[in-house]
């Protein structure tokens, strides 16, 4: 099932919860993944009931980086104007906290200081 659904979404008061959710690859990101995380980020600046996000990864690993697997199918995890996973060239104007639980390899502990 995470496969149909890569990014969870959730809302606690002023909270956006963002769970990447593909524990069975180590919540690696592909394109699916990236194009969750980047409308989940725009949901965050679009919703002005939303005051902060909070991006946590499924099954005990934050994120293990790039899906080396559809990478070698020629796959990237980066959008256009948004960048790795959805999120490093366009960072969300709302405060973001990643809430690292277990690994966070490569690209998963990618950032971009503003």
């Amino acid at each position: 099932m995470s496969e149909e659904t890569p990014v969870l979404t959730e809302v606690r008061g002023p909270i956006l919860i963002i769970t990447l959710n593909r524990p069975e690859a180590k919540n690696a990101a592909n394109l699916a993944l990236s194009k969750g995380v980047a409308a989940a980020i725009d949901r965050l600046d679009a919703d002005d009931s939303l005051s902060v996000g909070i991006i946590t990864g499924a099954g005990g690993t934050f994120c293990s980086g790039m899906d080396l697997k559809g990478f070698l199918k020629g796959e990237r995890p980066s959008i256009p104007g948004r960048g790795f996973a959805g999120l490093t060239e366009a960072p969300p104007k709302k405060p973001l906290i990643a809430a690292v639980d277990g690994y966070a390899l490569a690209g998963g502990m990618e950032s971009r200081a503003t």
